[in-house]
C-alpha cells in the first residue's frame, strides 16, 4: 500500500503479528543532499521488539542520499504485539493487532527531519471452550489481550440444560454464570461444562419376569434410581443389560436383584432377560388305575 505524505515523498507499509517499548527514528539532514536517520529506543517493562532497515545502521544512524527509498521492518518479540507505528506527523498506521511483523517503506525521501516510532505492548492469550449445549459470550476461541486489560465472560445454557462447572486454568470455579478477569497479566484457559437438567431411564423386561419401575422415568441430573428385576416362579434372570453392557457375570440368577444407578449423568436403557429354570409335570390317574413313578421325570413341556 502506498500513500502520499508530502510533495516528492511517498511511503508504503505492509502488515505481516504484539511494559512498553518505543522505538523512534528521527531523520535529520547531514547535508543538503543527505538524510540521516537516527534510531533510538525507549524501553519500559521489557524488550518488546525491534526495528531494522534495508540500509546499514552504524552508530545508531542510517545515512542515505536524498531521493533514496528506506524500508523498515518492525518485529514484535514473543509475547508482545505492535500497538502503534507513527511516521512524522502521520497518525497510527496500524488498524488492528499485527501478526508479529510490520513493514513500512519511505520512497523518494528528501533531506529534512522526520521521526519513525514503533510502540510495542505485552499481550496474553485468553482461550475459551465449552462442553455440552450452551453459549459463551463474547465468543469461543482465542483472544490476544493487552497486559492490564479486563475481560468478562458470560455462560448461558441452552433450554433444558444447566451449567455443571466452570474451570479456569484447571481450577473449578463452581456452577457460575459469569467470570471476570481483571488486570490481566497471565494466560488463561476457561472451560465451561453444560449438562442437561434431567435424563430418562427406560426399562423393559422379557417373558418370565418383571422390572420396576417400568417404562420411562425422568431423573434430575446427579440424581439416583434403583432398578429392581424380579423373575416369575420357575424362572431365573439370565441377563440384565444397562446401555448395552451386561450386569450378571454368571447366570441364571434366582430371586430378585437390584441395580442402583447413582449418579444419573446420562440417559439409560435397562433390559431384563429371563430363562425358565424349572418345569412342572403333573401326573393324573384316571378311573380304574394308579400312576406309579420311579426314576427320572422328563420335561414334557411342548407335548
Amino acid at each position: 500500500m502506498q500513500k502520499s505524505v508530502k510533495s516528492g515523498f511517498r511511503f508504503s507499509w505492509l502488515c505481516g503479528f504484539f511494559s512498553l517499548i518505543l522505538i523512534t527514528c528521527v531523520v535529520s539532514a547531514a547535508s543538503a543532499a543527505d538524510a540521516v536517520i537516527t534510531v533510538t529506543t525507549t524501553v519500559g517493562g521489557g524488550d518488546g521488539g525491534t526495528v531494522s532497515a534495508n540500509h546499514d545502521i552504524e552508530g545508531g544512524q542510517i545515512k542515505v542520499p536524498e531521493g533514496s527509498t528506506v524500508s523498515f521492518t518492525v518485529q514484535a518479540n514473543t509475547g508482545f504485539y505492535i500497538k502503534e507505528v507513527n511516521f512524522d506527523s502521520e497518525a497510527n498506521l496500524i488498524d488492528s493487532f499485527p501478526a508479529g511483523t510490520f513493514y513500512f517503506t519511505v520512497q523518494n525521501i528528501p533531506a529534512g527531519q522526520y521521526y519513525f516510532r514503533a510502540t510495542f505492548e505485552r499481550y496474553y492469550v485468553i482461550e475459551t471452550a465449552k462442553l455440552g449445549a450452551g453459549t459463551v459470550t463474547p465468543h469461543l476461541g482465542v483472544d490476544m489481550v493487552p497486559e492490564g486489560a479486563n475481560r468478562s465472560f458470560t455462560f448461558i445454557p441452552d433450554p433444558g440444560n444447566m451449567i455443571q462447572d466452570v474451570q479456569v486454568n484447571g481450577q473449578s470455579q463452581g456452577a457460575i454464570d459469569q467470570y471476570v478477569l481483571n488486570n490481566i497479566r497471565d494466560n488463561y484457559r476457561i472451560v465451561v461444562g453444560f449438562v442437561r437438567e434431567s435424563f430418562t431411564v427406560e426399562t423393559s423386561a422379557g417373558a418370565g419376569g418383571s422390572i420396576a419401575p417400568p417404562g420411562i422415568t425422568t431423573v434430575p441430573y446427579g440424581g439416583s434410581i434403583t432398578i429392581t428385576v424380579t423373575p416369575d416362579p420357575y424362572y431365573g434372570i439370565s441377563q440384565v443389560w444397562v446401555n448395552g453392557m451386561p450386569v450378571i457375570e454368571q447366570g441364571p440368577v434366582s430371586g430378585a436383584i437390584q441395580i442402583p444407578i447413582d449418579p444419573v449423568i446420562r440417559d439409560y436403557v435397562v433390559i431384563a432377560e429371563f430363562v425358565r429354570t424349572h418345569h412342572v409335570v403333573t401326573l393324573v390317574a384316571g378311573t380304574g388305575g394308579v400312576i406309579k413313578h420311579s426314576g427320572q421325570v422328563h420335561d414334557l413341556e411342548g407335548y
